[in-house]
Formats: structure tokens, sequence, C-alpha cells
């Protein structure tokens, strides 16, 4: 499989396998939702509408890539900081630093269907921290990846990690570009990587459309995106 690069304001959002080129890419921080290792087929059948107004719908059978064998995040440590969710699939893997949850119901939907949170592991300190978003409706309809998190939810997580010296956020496992797009609203660079073609591309449209938004106070100018080879 080959690579492609596409820049879009201060994202540089890059198609392919992270593996292959990890130890090129620099940024002051990470922060992933990889592949759990769970051999996950999705098999729901839903539809909604998503925030441009088009009719969406989850397929029978999507697997995700690299779901099919376990995920090992030692890799992805080395930088300053980091966040990675799914903790618990792998944490043997992992050195002592905080948790993040994520209460993904209302207490009143509480183990009624599949997990009621989800779980992060952050790099440095020993707390214990609850993000204050649970799982909206609206956010359901706009989903366009089984996976994907709301974009309040990685707001948070990159006001958690952000300081004044953190200027550009790795997303090694891209997905539809939900870091992206809390990056853009937040400001901040952003490098993105996903290695399927079809989400690579709603990354690049949802990531652009973040930029066009008119009530967005953006310290980085607004760009044509730009295509060019990898390598």
């Amino acid at each position: 499989m080959g690579f492609e690069e596409v820049t879009i304001g201060a994202c540089r959002l890059i198609r392919g396998d992270c593996y292959a080129m990890l130890s090129q890419i620099q940024a002051d921080a990470l922060i992933a939702d990889p592949p759990y290792g769970m051999n996950w087929r999705f098999t729901g059948q839903g539809s909604g509408r998503n925030a441009q107004g088009s009719r969406i719908s989850q397929t029978k059978g999507l697997r995700i890539v690299a779901d099919n064998h376990p995920f090992d995040p030692r890799p992805f440590l080395g930088y300053p900081k980091v966040i990675l969710w799914g903790m618990h699939h792998y944490n043997h893997l992992l050195p002592p630093g905080s948790v993040l949850i994520w209460p993904k119901k209302s207490p009143d939907a509480y183990g009624t269907f599949l997990s009621d949170g989800d779980l992060a592991w952050m790099k440095g300190g020993c707390g214990v921290y609850f993000s204050p978003l649970m799982n909206p409706a609206r956010y359901q309809v706009d989903k366009c990846h089984p996976t994907q998190k709301p974009v309040e939810l990685m707001a948070w997580c990159i006001h958690k990690i952000a300081t004044a010296c953190t200027s550009t956020i790795l997303d090694p496992f891209m997905g539809s570009g939900t870091t992206g797009v809390a990056c853009v609203q937040l400001g901040r660079s952003f490098v993105g990587i996903e290695i399927e073609p079809r989400y690579f591309d709603i990354a690049c449209r949802r990531i652009e459309a973040a930029y066009a938004q008119p009530d967005l106070f953006l310290p980085h100018p607004v760009t044509p995106p730009t295509q060019a080879a990898l390598w």
C-alpha cells in the first residue's frame, strides 16, 4: 500500500501504516484510540443523518484494520505526553500512569448494552479523572466510524495534556479525524495517520469542514488542501 499526504491548514494528514513512519513523526503529544485486539465485528445496522444532513448507516460485518491481533502500546510511549484509549485491553504492557474515564451513558442506562464507559491511560501521574461528557444523542447520529468518539471528548483529552508548549498533537490511528477536528477548534497543530482509505477521506473532509466554520477563532490561517506523495 502506498502513502498519501494532505495538508489542511495546520493539519498534516497521512494515509498509510503508522508503524512504518512513526520514528519520523515529531509531535509534542500523542492521543489515540487504537485497535484493541478484540477482533470485533460490528454487526449493528442503524441509520440517521450526519451534520451535513446526509443519511448514514452502519454496515454489517465491518471490521477495524489490525483489530485481529493484540495491540502493543510500547512503540507509542516515547512521546512527551500520551493518552491511549482502551487501556484495559493491554494494561499489562503499560507503565504506571493516570487513568481517564469516559462514562458513556447516563446512570439509568448502566448495564443495558455493551460497556457503560471507556478507559484511557495517560502518561505520568497516578490520578483517576472523569470526563464531564456523557454520550450525547446527536453524536450517535453523526458517527461515521464504528469506534468514533465525540469531538468534545477529544478536546477534553487535549486540555488534559496540552500546555503552552504543546503545539502539535499526533493521532497515529486517526480514523474519521475526530482528534484533528478538536485540534482545529482549539487552535493546535495536528498530525493524523490512517491506514484505511475510506476513513482517511472522511477525516480530510471533516477537518476541512471544521476550518470552514465561521464561528471558530483560530490562530492558523485557513489554506486550501494540498496533496503530495509522502516519499
